[in-house]
């Protein structure tokens, strides 16, 4: 067969893409997913597309994408290294491809086999581990399945495994090891416990291991390690537990919310402080405008809710007992059930906002730079972020997007029955800002001013949408001419007072004025609800508006909870797995202590023997044990949480593994 036919004859490789020129034609959702890989490459891209979408727009802004505007031409080949063509048209595909092969340029046609050069593997990131799953094009779904199997083997762990081999790599050069016994020492190294290791921070026990296998050539240097990976702690009836505390709209009115939120200043003090609680082994704090949490892991879910709440009051400065009424507690699977929802959007005031996923990213990225999480919570936020990853994916809870910020407009439009010419001025440049300006356009509404504490970026909004930037000490004066004011800022105290509004309502000759405050804490005094002519609305007050769009998505959410149902199992049963840890490193202890024991007997016995024959005696040991170890691992990691102690209590006594090694291995993490 000419190995040109066969679809199989792919060459994997990795290439390197820093500064190279890439094409990418269309300017679609599919279009911008390969732009953002490109760009991941560090390549210099450009996109030919008559129209983009709004996120592949906000990176054309940024300066980090060169756009052509219009439709595809050879020139746009020019000095290009591969190009990606997603388009939805047949003809141009074929035309892109046919003008690629005269460049010899590379090219991939979208869901096209037959058309490319190269294809876009699944990938699974973890730092510099890179791992790429292809089917040649033939079957996409297949390739993510196998993704989705090898991220729950190779977790965020191996992020620190990696550096950490890297390291050790770099030393034993300098050391003067190289070629074979470079490869040799390395090979037995992957094969340690490095997890463990790692978690344990035992970095004099592995200068001990690698010395060994040194046979005295030198010392490990001390390992600096930017994953900081905590001990694994017995997961079971008597051990850590995930619990979850806090208050939401759904529990409490605002002005209890607003109390009890963090700036995004004050997250840091705030688990750098909870790190004091023993009881409390891992946290991440989020805070957002509709919810204030604590996910954590403890040994006594009882006394850790008891001081979550107690340390969240005496960190505002007050512990109203009242307040205790609006906390609401989960744990165990309902805790992660809720953690999963929540970052799917499923919990939001607003089913199916977009921004609340970013926000629990950035609590999570709090948390770990605060070093308050360990292997459960990172393994738990990743599974999260996947799980709402699949909701966006395979359900259409976002194709009709719905929004806080679009809520707020729509409440303006029932407000005053029509808001086509009104004056807008939008107070606060951020994300919500930014989405409330652009619903706003589609409403044909008049003048649209916006004011930011740094005006350079109230100017940046300004220019995108053509509104006019407004400079902070101006807002009253603004207000007099506006119509709707919406706020959404990050202010811990009110911007907008009452003698101001009412300064603005006399010099707009009293005419009514529509305030709609989105942010938490609230931007606006509640007492400018009580001035003539003012319609004031806070977040709240959104609620009727959103309930429109609850029984059309009643469907969709049906399906959204079925993938949160299965996400959740998965990763019960990985905490359930780490019940089995201590029996496998038992196991594979004792057949080590039997191997070596008799491979030595052999040895010793072996009159003559030399070096070469004595490394394949020690080979030929390790190769046994390791296959003997094979079909048990699968057994206990794999299928012996469905029977649970009595499947490991019974393994245990057939293997002849005694309790006391048990205990002593209990806190092993084979991540």
């Amino acid at each position: 067969m000419n190995p040109n036919e066969s679809k199989t004859a792919l060459f994997p490789m990795f290439i390197k893409l820093i500064n190279r020129k890439t094409l990418v034609v269309g300017g679609g959702e599919v279009g911008t997913r390969k732009v953002k890989a490109l760009l991941d490459a560090m390549s210099n891209v450009t996109v030919v597309s008559p129209d983009v979408t709004d996120e592949l727009k906000s990176i054309i802004d940024d300066g980090t994408v060169n756009y052509v505007k219009g439709k595809f031409s050879p020139k746009h080949l020019d000095d290009v290294f591969l190009c990606v063509s997603a388009v939805d048209d047949g003809e141009i595909n074929s035309s892109i491809m046919e003008e690629c092969k005269k460049r010899e340029v590379l090219v991939n046609v979208v869901d096209v086999p037959d058309k490319c050069d190269f294809y876009f593997p699944s990938i699974i990131s973890r730092g510099d581990l890179t791992i790429a799953i292809s089917s040649g094009g033939t079957s996409p779904a297949m390739a993510k399945k196998i993704r989705q199997d090898m991220e729950e083997i190779y977790g965020p762990e191996y992020e620190g495994v990696i550096k950490l081999m890297g390291s050790i790599r770099e030393f034993l050069r300098g050391a003067g090891v190289v070629d074979k016994r470079l490869s040799d020492i390395m090979g037995k190294v992957a094969r340690l416990p490095l997890q463990k290791i790692i978690s344990d921070g035992k970095v004099d026990q592995l200068n001990e291991i690698i010395d060994n296998l040194l046979n005295g050539d030198g010392r490990l240097k001390e390992i600096d390690i930017d994953m900081k990976l905590e001990p694994l702690t017995r997961w079971g009836a008597d051990s850590v537990k995930i619990f979850v505390v806090g208050m939401s709209h759904k529990s409490a009115p605002v002005d209890v919310r607003e109390m009890m939120g963090l700036s995004n200043n004050s997250i840091n003090q705030f688990l750098e402080g909870g790190n004091e609680f023993s009881e409390i082994t891992e946290c991440v704090f989020i805070s957002t405008c509709n919810r204030v949490e604590i996910l954590g892991c403890t040994v006594d879910v009882e006394k850790a809710v008891e001081s979550s709440i107690s340390y969240l009051g005496n960190f505002h400065g007050k512990v109203p007992d009242k307040m205790k009424e609006y906390f609401y507690i989960k744990e165990g699977k309902e805790a992660v059930e809720h953690v999963f929802g929540v970052a799917s959007s499923l919990d939001s005031m607003v089913v199916g906002e977009p921004q609340i996923l970013g926000q629990v990213k950035d609590s999570y990225r709090a948390a770990t730079s605060a070093e308050a999480t360990g292997v459960i919570l990172n393994r738990l936020m990743h599974r999260a972020f996947f799980a709402a990853k699949r909701v966006k994916n395979e359900t259409d809870l976002a194709s009709r997007p719905v929004s806080i910020s679009s809520a707020a407009v729509w409440l303006a439009e029932d407000t005053l029955k029509d808001i086509s010419g009104k004056v807008v001025f939008m107070i606060g440049a951020g994300e919500m800002g930014e989405e409330t300006v652009r619903n706003l356009i589609g409403y044909d509404v008049g003048s649209v001013f916006i004011a930011n504490r740094t005006y350079e970026n109230a100017l940046s909004l300004s220019e995108r949408f053509k509104a006019k930037a407004v400079a902070w000490d101006k807002i009253s004066e603004t207000m007099s001419k506006s119509d709707i004011v919406i706020c959404s800022t990050g202010s811990k105290e009110p911007i907008i007072t009452k003698s101001m509004v009412e300064e603005a309502m006399a010099g707009r000759g009293y005419n009514p004025m529509t305030i709609i405050d989105i942010a938490v804490p609230r931007d606006v005094e509640d007492s400018v609800g009580d001035i003539d002519g003012v319609a004031l609305f806070n977040i709240d007050d959104l609620d009727t508006v959103i309930k429109r769009n609850i029984k059309e998505r009643e469907g969709v959410a049906e399906s959204c909870k079925k993938i949160i149902a299965e996400e959740s199992e998965k990763f019960t049963r990985w905490l359930d797995s780490l019940e089995v840890v201590p029996t496998i490193v038992s196991l594979r202890e004792k057949l080590e202590r039997i191997g070596t024991d008799e491979m030595n007997k052999v040895i010793s016995s072996w009159k003559d023997i030399n070096e070469v024959e004595q490394e394949a005696v020690k080979r030929l040991t390790n190769s046994i044990i390791n296959k003997i170890l094979h079909d048990p691992t699968v057994y206990l990691k794999k299928e012996a949480w469905l029977a649970g102690d009595m499947t490991i209590d019974l393994v245990k006594g057939i293997l002849g593994l005694s309790e006391n090694q048990n205990e002593d291995n209990q806190d092993r993490d084979e991540g």
